[in-house]
């Protein structure tokens, strides 16, 4: 299961969150920028702000009598650059959350068990970008279909 992507295309058809992005040209046009660790996707320096970046912290497997599952974490952050105001960027945040937290859960592969998303919480990088983290939590069984 690639939570990470899951959630990138979540986000991606919110247009709320969308129309608070930046745009960046991932190879096929612009769109929301959008970036997910695990697909090898990295900041790039000519990418405006504000944009979100997903990477999955943590995944403890585990299995019962209906099959495989896991227990997966990921950190979602909206950053902004040091001229962003705060209210745009906490807009952002909010999108965000609500975004995740009024998803469909179907569109991971897995049966779910539970689908969490806390409450934004500020954060900055080694780079200075300020922003908010939202942790998300995934629980689920695979989908034997």
């Amino acid at each position: 299961m690639n939570i990470e992507a899951t959630i990138r295309d979540i986000l991606h058809d919110s247009p709320a969150v969308g129309a608070l992005l930046a745009q960046y040209d991932f190879g096929s046009g612009p769109e929301p920028a959008i970036f997910t660790i695990s697909a090898n996707q990295v900041r790039v320096e000519d990418c405006e702000c504000p944009f979100i970046e997903i990477q999955q912290v943590s995944a403890t497997p585990f299995g019962t009598r209906a099959g495989r599952g896991g227990d997966i974490i990921v950190d979602v952050r909206c950053y902004g650059d040091r001229t962003q105001s705060d209210a745009a960027l906490r807009n952002l945040s909010d999108a965000t959350w609500d975004a995740l937290n009024r998803a469909q859960r179907t569109k991971t592969g897995f049966n779910l068990c539970g689908f969490w998303a806390s409450p934004p919480v500020r954060v900055s990088d080694a780079e200075g970008f300020q922003g908010f983290g939202i942790l998300v939590r995934v629980v689920g069984l695979e989908r034997v279909d």
